[in-house]
């Protein structure tokens, strides 16, 4: 739980074939991605995310293929060489570090652990 009042739940497993998949549940609905890291033999394949709203329309979301990998790498040479921002600002990586470090020692500990964050909200 965040400071702000904001709960998160994560339930992983990266070789159990259930949870290949990613399901972001919020207020509004959610979205079922299923590949949230690209695997090499996806790689070269668009994606399909599927929206399905807190009314029960669903949508789904095409995303061109791309090489995420070399994307990561341009981004990093053009931060390096270009002076570039970075994708994600250093600020937000560290929330999500202490994202996933609360929610490991709320797994390890088997109780509910705060942070002293505020996930952002839109």
């Amino acid at each position: 739980r965040f400071a702000n009042g904001v709960t998160a739940q994560i339930s992983s497993g990266i070789y159990s074939p259930p949870h290949k998949r990613l399901v972001i549940v919020g207020e509004e609905g959610l979205l079922e991605i299923p590949y949230p890291t690209i695997p090499v033999n996806v790689a070269d394949k668009e994606m399909e995310i599927e929206h399905t709203t807190s009314s029960g329309e669903r949508k789904t979301i095409v995303i061109p293929a791309a090489n995420q990998y070399q994307m990561e790498v341009d981004a990093l040479a053009a931060c390096i060489l270009d002076g570039a921002h970075p994708v994600v600002p250093l600020s937000e990586s560290r929330e999500f570090l202490i994202t996933d470090l609360t929610l490991h020692e709320s797994a390890r500990s088997g109780r509910l652990v705060l942070t002293d964050t505020s996930f952002p909200q839109s």
